[in-house]
């Protein structure tokens, strides 16, 4: 698996992209104040991104909160919040500069990715991941669409449906004595 093949310095970071589904711009513009994880429901609020090396608005602008699974990136337990200020990027270079996707890209994905055997694994790949991981958990494609921070569910059906089950399913049954007492007749 991809993620067990991350150097560990880089693993966190790296389960951050596969849990939340955030674009590598987001991930990178993450500012201290913005992580939440060290609380009953942990969020992480998109707020801006780097593009280009330049700070910017995201793609959506009104982003809702991501809701990570609680075990996800260790880097952001209050240990690691305590040495940086609030409004300091949350992940940093060895020298303390902002994180740079393509020396990413060529340092620790594309090596990764080939001791993984999946060399055309990317970042996107991680959105993927986080995609079909809440398809799979039963996610409403307008859930996922926000959840992807998309501009719209058509959009996010466009990129994730085939991952969607398509089948007919079972068949209605109309008969209004097998229904359950009290639920809707939909024949009324």
């Amino acid at each position: 698996m991809l993620l067990t093949e991350i150097p560990e310095p880089w693993r966190p970071f790296f389960e951050l992209l596969a849990s939340t589904g955030l674009r590598i711009s987001e991930a990178i513009a993450l500012m201290v104040l913005d992580a939440e994880l060290d609380v009953d429901a942990p969020r992480i609020h998109v707020r801006r991104a780097i593009v280009s090396g330049q700070l910017t608005a995201p793609q959506v602008a009104a982003r809702p909160a991501h809701h990570p699974d609680q075990r996800s990136p260790r880097a952001c337990t209050p240990r690691a919040r305590g040495v940086r200020g609030e409004t300091e990027l949350l992940f940093v270079g060895a020298r303390g500069a902002a994180l740079r996707p393509g020396n990413l890209r060529y340092r620790v994905m594309i090596p990764t990715a080939e001791r993984a055997d999946v060399p055309c694994a990317r970042f996107d790949t991680l959105r993927h991941t986080c995609a079909a991981l809440l398809i799979d958990a039963g996610a409403s494609p307008l859930r996922l669409q926000r959840w992807l921070g998309h501009h719209s569910a058509a959009f996010t059906l466009d990129n994730y449906g085939h991952l969607i089950d398509d089948s007919v399913g079972p068949s209605l049954d109309l008969d209004p004595h097998s229904r359950c007492r009290g639920a809707p007749n939909p024949t009324r």
